[in-house]
């Protein structure tokens, strides 16, 4: 079953961008039952993060790291997840819905994967994992 789709609120940030906008609880409301997995949620944070210091908002992933009382090696392996092909991310974000038990796909199994810099070897490594967790 594909997991649904939920368009996203949108806010104009200056005359010509529009930075889309959803809060991780309205997400988990409207799609209804079981819950986003936290790889998902970890992805959207390594875009929000990058979408602020890319604006200034944050100098740095130091500055990140304080603002958010985390380990700067935390923000860092956050923001690594953004190496992975735009496809692979996007299907990350949209895993579908766990009903119970652990997570199918954990942010540590992407490692390798992220650290691969050949999309076209990314997407067989991603489809392999896939494979083998049966998605």
């Amino acid at each position: 079953m594909p997991a649904k789709r939920i368009a996203l609120k949108k806010k104009r940030v200056g005359s010509r961008h529009i930075q889309p906008e959803l809060e991780l609880w309205e997400l988990e409301q409207k799609i209804g039952p079981g819950r986003v997995p936290r790889v998902s949620k970890l992805i959207k944070c390594a875009v929000l993060i990058d979408h602020k210091i890319r604006t200034g908002e944050f100098a740095n992933q130091a500055e990140v790291a304080k603002k958010y009382r985390l380990t700067t090696m935390s923000v860092s392996r956050l923001l690594q997840l953004l190496q992975l092909a735009p496809d692979i991310a996007e299907e990350v974000m949209f895993l579908p819905l766990v009903k119970k038990g652990s997570d199918p796909i954990k942010a540590r199994l992407l490692r390798p994967i992220h650290q691969e810099w050949s999309w076209e070897k990314q997407r067989r490594m991603w489809d392999e994992l896939k494979r083998a967790k049966g998605l």
